[in-house]
């Protein structure tokens, strides 16, 4: 039966080794462990062989073989997901050389059972447990890593674990409640699937490459199986293991529990911290996003999700919208520079701020170069007006350097009830800005008609101020 399983650890080994001169850096290296890993399970197999070929076939030093190999084999496994899987901590590795150094005196202790057949069946078990252990640490991290290549690598690896586990629990079920002490379900019959399989999966990377989702399973599902599976081993190996090693075996299995436990629990701490992080970077964007660099006022958009939220929802409470434009600012830029007139669109922006900061839900921003939008929610129109004089006559009184010049602006103010757009509000407010601009400038007007029962053709006003701007 040795050669059988021995043979097939040898394909996916060569496998591993293949694909591994195809990857990157410390892909490569963890590509390479794993193969190392089946290298050892094969010699595992082997050791019995070996021993009778070597003159050494006493049982004792044939079990201290076949556990040793076994104990490095698993060594192997956690190192992938450990130290080679790229998202690691120095805890979390810690974590892993104390349980690695946990599962290895776990293998080691089979050598003690008497006889081939408590050897057999215990080594068996202590395998399911070591199988399920490894199957955690690359369920988590398939979920930690960010790179394709390491969850690539793990996807593939927990097929192989996950067939492994079943074989061992299938075997672990028949030995432990249909056949009698004297005998025995040899692993040897299915020891050979596991590898056969990842040796297939690896096969086909090496064929067609890596597709986009390599395995397709829901996450939930697993996320509540694994804890079970792990719950279910250790109730179906206490059935046996207990009553030939109760001290060894509980308190192994105590400590690898905690030593997953904690592991699981840092895993969950980083992923939080990295949610959390991730919460700052996005509302950051999301300001940088709806902030004006310049004078640090909302920009278009913010106007347009403002306008969302209080004009297309249709309130029967009317809003008025102020649009601000800059008289002769082209003049100041060519006159005092381009710093100067910077520090005057921060200063009119300042001022609007001010003006309209007391109304609740009223935002201001910049919606061009020299212009500037204030939505002015549940405010009537008079009173809007009675707003954008004010705001005229304060930035009327901004004196601009060496020319004893003021700045002045034109204001345009429109209003809406019900249901209405943002494109049709403008519009109002551009035709009452463009009024105020050819009367002079330093003027506000009011728009003739409320934005709902408006009939103005689009962009009517916009394109005649584009001929004419000032």
């Amino acid at each position: 039966m040795y050669p059988y399983g021995a043979t097939l650890q040898l394909l996916p080994m060569a496998f591993c080794f293949r694909w591994a001169a195809r990857q990157p850096g410390m892909m490569r290296t963890q590509w390479r462990v794993l193969g190392a890993h089946f290298a050892m399970m094969s010699l595992s197999l082997w050791a019995p062989s070996l021993m009778l070929w070597v003159h050494w076939p006493t049982v004792q030093k044939s079990s201290w073989c076949v556990s040793g190999f076994a104990a490095t084999a698993s060594m192997c496994c956690l190192l992938c997901f450990s130290v080679f899987s790229g998202s690691s901590t120095r805890s979390k590795r810690l974590l892993d050389a104390a349980m690695t150094l946990i599962l290895c005196g776990l293998n080691f202790s089979t050598a003690f059972s008497p006889g081939p057949t408590g050897f057999s069946r215990y080594h068996l078990q202590v395998s399911m447990i070591t199988a399920v252990f490894l199957l955690c640490a690359a369920e988590s991290s398939r979920r930690s890593v960010t790179q394709d290549g390491h969850r690539l690598f793990a996807e593939v690896t927990e097929i192989y674990l996950i067939t492994r586990v079943v074989m061992l629990f299938l075997v672990n079920i028949v030995n432990a409640v249909w056949l009698a002490t004297p005998r025995e379900l040899p692993f040897d019959l299915f020891c050979g699937i596991p590898p056969l399989c990842f040796a297939l999966l690896t096969l086909r990377l090496l064929l067609w490459g890596p597709r986009r989702k390599t395995v397709s399973r829901p996450s939930a599902l697993w996320a509540n199986l694994l804890p079970s599976m792990i719950l279910l081993a250790t109730v179906t190996f206490a059935l046996h293991g207990l009553v030939s090693h109760p001290i060894l075996y509980s308190l192994t299995i105590l400590l690898s529990v905690a030593c997953f436990v904690l592991r699981t629990h840092l895993l969950y701490q980083q992923m939080f911290r990295e949610q959390r992080e991730l919460l700052v970077r996005t509302g950051q964007l999301e300001k940088l996003a709806t902030r004006d660099m310049l004078t640090g006022i909302g920009n278009r958009r913010s106007l347009e999700l403002m306008a969302f939220e209080l004009l297309e929802t249709g309130s029967p409470i009317p809003s008025a919208l102020l649009l601000i434009d800059t008289d002769r600012f082209k003049w100041v830029n060519d006159t005092f520079g381009h710093l100067a007139g910077d520090e005057l669109l921060k200063a009119i922006a300042e001022e609007v701020q001010e003006q309209v900061g007391e109304i609740e839900g009223a935002c201001c921003a910049r919606i061009g170069g020299d212009e500037f939008a204030a939505l002015l929610p549940h405010v009537p129109l008079h009173a809007a007006r009675e707003i954008a004089e004010k705001i005229r006559k304060r930035i009327g009184e901004f004196q601009l350097e060496g020319e004893g010049s003021h700045c002045t602006v034109s204001i345009g103010v429109a209003a809406a009830s019900g249901r209405v757009s943002l494109t049709g509000l403008l519009e109002l407010a551009d035709a009452a800005l463009y009024r105020a601009k050819g009367h002079g400038r330093n003027a506000v007007e009011v728009a003739l008609e409320d934005a709902a029962t408006s009939t103005q053709a689009p962009a009517t006003h916009a394109q005649r101020r584009f001929r004419t701007k000032a």
